[in-house]
Parts: C-alpha cells; structure tokens; sequence
C-alpha cells in the first residue's frame, strides 16, 4: 500500500484511501480499508517517517526499485528518498521485532546502503527499518 503514496503533501486522508483502496482492488483481498487506513495514518504521522513522504525540491523517490550488486544480486528496496545531500532507504516491516529479526534486518539495510553508497557517492546515507504497526524505527547511518 506503501507503494501507490509518492508523496503525502495535502490532504493525507484522501492520498491514503487512494493507497488502500488501489491495493486492496488490486490484490483481491477485501480486507475493511478503515482500519488499514487508520493504521497507515499513525504510521505516515510519526516524527523521523512523515519528512520522507513530503515533497521536496528536487527530491527523488524510488518505490520498490531493484538495484543490483556487482554480482548481480538483485535487492528490492521498499523505499528510497534521494535528496541532494542525503540518500535515505526505508524497509518497512510488520510483526514482531525479535532479537534474531532485528539482527537480520540491520544486515538486509546495511547491505542496501553499502550498494547505495557505491551508486551515490559523496552523498550521505541512512537507513530506516520501519515497524508500520508496532510504530517504532530504526536508524542506520554509514
């Protein structure tokens, strides 16, 4: 759902509705898009996650691209928010943060970062490991 909201400048309750309301037609899951919506709302709210999903001069933001390493290995980013002085990657996770999925999710972003530090070299880059429903991140930095 994440993926339909390039920016939320604006009426942020309609931009959501549109979010859920695509993703749920698209997926066929009939899932009640109020509470979604009501989720996603306190999400996209939270001081350190709002400023991502503001429109910015100059700003790029890429949903769910696939960068490659020189290996070939193939990484799907959920977010990235390229700015002029600053890449940031967002990973958005559900659930529980366990011990041994907080270890594997600092890994999985600090290997997006490494590959966006090779792509875009001076700027600086941070990473966010973003729990939607437990509203809660994680930031990383290199």
């Amino acid at each position: 759902m994440l993926y339909n909201i390039e920016f939320i400048d604006g009426e942020t309750y309609g931009i959501l509705r549109d979010a859920v309301e695509r993703a749920v037609t698209h997926t066929g899951t009939g899932h009640p898009t109020e509470g979604i919506m009501k989720e996603l709302h306190s999400f996209l709210g939270m001081a350190g996650i709002r400023e991502y999903f503001l429109y910015k001069e100059g700003r790029e933001v890429l949903r769910e691209r696939e960068f490659a390493d020189g290996r070939g290995n193939l990484y799907r980013m959920d977010r990235v928010v390229i700015d002029e002085e600053r890449v940031t990657v967002i990973d958005y996770k559900t659930g529980r943060n366990t011990a041994t999925e907080g270890d594997k999710y600092k890994r999985q972003i600090s290997r997006y970062m490494e590959l966006l530090k090779e792509i875009y070299t001076p700027r600086d880059i941070e990473g966010i490991v973003a729990y939607i429903d437990l509203k809660k991140t994680e930031r990383f930095s290199l």
